[in-house]
């Protein structure tokens, strides 16, 4: 585990000493992933990542990913939905191997959720380009987990996708 210091705290990393354990958890069509990503002993904060569905007023799906802390003592739970939160709170090297354990979790979901079709919506709004490159990680994702990703225009800065699976055409079958 690396110890890096951010705000007085100190986050470390389980990311690369522990093997990723994804915890499914389903209620009616949610449906949510997490994955420990670290702890700060001095604060008593552990860290999760999760990724999820989570059902829409009409039915539909809607994707998600947080930045959780969980105070251990109080259980009070800290959602960080923003990367200008994130970027406030977690070091750099440790930002991209969070990116990447979020993507390996929308895999994870995909492959036991399969839903049919899932909206997505940027939290910030006018996000830069930089942010916006862990979207288009995210739809890549979804794309090789066999949907097509369709990107609707910036409605009020913040930027939405439907993805929808793809099914094999009777032609082919």
């Amino acid at each position: 585990m690396c110890p890096r210091s951010t705000s007085g705290s100190v986050f470390y990393s389980t990311l690369t000493t522990d093997p990723l354990e994804f915890k499914l958890f389903r209620e009616g069509r949610a449906c949510n992933v997490l994955v420990h990503v670290g702890h700060d002993l001095a604060e008593g904060w552990n860290w999760f990542v999760s990724v999820g569905l989570d059902t829409m007023a009409g039915g539909d799906l809607e994707y998600y990913f947080v930045l959780l802390r969980v105070d251990a003592e109080t259980g009070e739970v800290t959602p960080y939905r923003s990367g200008r939160e994130v970027r406030a709170a977690i070091p750099p090297g440790e930002r991209k191997a969070i990116r990447a354990t979020i993507l390996q979790a929308t895999q994870f979901l995909l492959g036991h959720a399969r839903p049919p079709r899932v909206y997505r919506v940027t939290y910030d709004v006018d996000p830069p380009d930089r942010a916006l490159e862990k979207h288009h990680a995210i739809s890549q994702v979804f794309e090789e987990c066999g949907y097509a990703v369709a990107t609707a225009d910036a409605v009020y800065g913040q930027r939405f996708w439907w993805m929808e699976l793809r099914t094999p055409s009777p032609l082919t079958t």
